[in-house]
Protein backbone atom coordinates (compact mmCIF):
# COMPACT_ATOMS: atom_id res chain seq x y z
CA UNK A 1 0.00 0.00 0.00
CA UNK A 2 2.75 2.43 0.90
CA UNK A 3 4.57 1.68 -2.35
CA UNK A 4 1.39 2.41 -4.31
CA UNK A 5 0.70 5.67 -2.49
CA UNK A 6 4.18 7.15 -2.24
CA UNK A 7 6.07 5.73 -5.22
CA UNK A 8 3.41 5.14 -7.86
CA UNK A 9 3.68 1.38 -7.50
CA UNK A 10 0.95 -0.98 -8.66
CA UNK A 11 -2.11 -1.51 -6.49
CA UNK A 12 -2.24 -4.67 -4.38
CA UNK A 13 -3.50 -7.83 -6.01
CA UNK A 14 -4.77 -11.21 -4.90
CA UNK A 15 -6.61 -11.14 -1.58
CA UNK A 16 -5.88 -7.41 -1.30
CA UNK A 17 -7.08 -6.42 -4.79
CA UNK A 18 -10.05 -4.43 -3.45
CA UNK A 19 -7.59 -1.97 -1.94
CA UNK A 20 -6.95 -0.73 -5.47
CA UNK A 21 -9.98 1.48 -4.75
CA UNK A 22 -7.56 3.68 -2.80
CA UNK A 23 -5.34 4.27 -5.82
CA UNK A 24 -6.87 7.70 -6.56
CA UNK A 25 -5.76 8.81 -3.06
CA UNK A 26 -2.20 8.90 -4.39
CA UNK A 27 -2.57 12.54 -5.24
CA UNK A 28 -3.78 13.42 -1.73
CA UNK A 29 -0.44 13.15 0.03
CA UNK A 30 -1.89 14.73 3.16
CA UNK A 31 -4.13 11.63 3.51
CA UNK A 32 -1.41 8.98 3.17
CA UNK A 33 -0.79 8.74 6.92
CA UNK A 34 -4.46 8.18 7.70
CA UNK A 35 -4.73 5.55 4.96
CA UNK A 36 -1.68 3.75 6.34
CA UNK A 37 -2.88 3.90 9.96
CA UNK A 38 -4.69 0.51 10.08
CA UNK A 39 -1.81 -1.20 8.27
CA UNK A 40 0.81 0.24 10.60
CA UNK A 41 -1.31 -0.63 13.66
CA UNK A 42 -1.66 -4.22 12.49
CA UNK A 43 2.08 -4.53 11.92
CA UNK A 44 2.87 -3.09 15.36
CA UNK A 45 0.34 -5.39 17.04
CA UNK A 46 1.87 -8.39 15.30
CA UNK A 47 5.33 -7.36 16.45
CA UNK A 48 4.13 -7.18 20.05
CA UNK A 49 2.57 -10.64 19.85
CA UNK A 50 5.81 -12.11 18.50
CA UNK A 51 7.73 -10.94 21.60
Amino acid sequence: MLEMLKNGGPPPDGDWAELALLEPARVFTNRHQSIMLPFNATIRAGQKVDK
